[in-house]
């Protein structure tokens, strides 16, 4: 619809004239995808161009909306993982972006007077400032490389996972969307936005933010079903 809404923008520009042309258009809900006015197609080779790329787009989505691949997407476990990575990635950077945008770094605005106040710090460590003393040089690419193999393991976990077990697919979508909410913060910035406090008089927890909070839940909740589980295996598959 961009390229729809671009194309008709440019005929408003030039005034009224003919009629435009619409290619596009199927069961698949893909219609008027190309709205191509004729001030554009006044030479015949153009407009072949333009119904070339046009039908072999349109041909090519058809093929990826096959039969197959609907029914991987509609399965339980991805619907799942997908609704949730969704949701925590977009809670994430928004809230992130808003700290970000509005709040001077290491400012702090109390919200629960000895308990809990929205405080602005840039986390250049692991979890709780681990490592945030060693040199960029080596702490930056040792994360980064960190946080892609544990993505990458807790994948694999999740393609093992039976459909049933949605308590631990959900578990382990909150984990992957934590991890590749703070991933996108690494390779973005360099390092982490953290905003929620904790603290209790003088004890302060480490900073944390929306992407560490469902880590943690995911991992408490994996936990529970493991233990749930009395030494059989959740992962044996479908």
């Amino acid at each position: 619809m961009l390229l729809a809404g671009i194309l008709a923008g440019i005929q408003g520009d030039v005034g009224t004239g003919p009629p435009i042309k619409t290619f596009g258009g199927d069961d698949l809900g893909i219609n008027s995808i190309f709205v191509i006015p004729h001030s554009l197609l006044w030479f015949g080779s153009f407009r072949n161009i333009f119904e070339s790329v046009a039908d072999a787009l349109q041909n090519s989505l058809r093929s990826l909306y096959s039969a197959e691949i609907r029914s991987v997407c509609l399965t339980v476990k991805s619907k799942i993982v997908f609704g949730w990575l969704a949701f925590i990635l977009i809670a994430d950077q928004v809230t992130k972006f808003i700290v970000d945008q509005t709040m001077p770094l290491h400012h702090s605005i109390p919200v629960i007077d000895n308990l809990f106040s929205l405080t602005y710090i840039r986390n250049t460590g692991a979890a709780f400032g681990i490592l945030s003393g060693s040199a960029a040089s080596f702490r930056l690419p040792f994360l980064v490389l960190f946080s892609v193999l544990a993505i990458g393991f807790v994948v694999m976990m999740l393609r093992r996972l039976p459909d049933r077990e949605t308590g631990l697919i959900t578990a382990l979508a909150f984990i992957l969307g934590g991890a590749i909410g703070n991933l996108i913060d690494r390779i973005a910035y360099g390092e982490v936005i953290d905003f929620l406090d904790l603290y209790w008089s003088n004890f302060h927890w480490p900073a944390f933010n929306l992407a560490d909070s469902f880590i943690t839940v995911g991992v408490l909740i994996t936990v529970y079903y493991l233990i749930k589980a009395k030494g059989e295996d959740p992962f044996a598959g479908n």
